[in-house]
C-alpha cells in the first residue's frame, strides 16, 4: 500500500477472482474505488500531487495515473 501525500487516501493492489486490480480507498469514509487491472506491480507510490506512479513486474517504463480522472502517462524508457 501507498499513502497519498495528503494522507487522505491509500492506494493498493488487490488480487481476487477478477485478477489484480489497483484500488484507492479514502481513509475518512472507507470509500474504495477500483481504478484498473494491473499485472503484479513491482513498484507503487504516490508522486507529488495527485498522481500515482507504478511499474509492473518485468517491465521498465513507469506509468503515471491520475486516480481522479483516470488519465495515464507513460514515462520514457531509459
Amino acid at each position: 500500500p501507498a499513502w497519498s501525500p495528503d494522507s487522505r487516501s491509500v492506494a493498493y493492489v488487490l488480487e481476487d477472482d477478477n485478477g489484480r486490480m489497483l484500488h484507492v480507498v479514502r481513509v475518512d469514509s472507507g470509500a474504495d474505488r477500483t481504478l484498473k487491472a494491473v499485472d503484479a506491480p513491482a513498484f507503487l507510490e504516490w508522486a507529488p500531487g495527485a498522481w500515482l506512479v507504478y511499474r509492473e513486474a518485468g517491465s521498465w517504463p513507469l506509468t503515471l495515473l491520475n486516480p481522479s480522472s483516470g488519465q495515464e502517462a507513460r514515462l520514457s524508457d531509459p
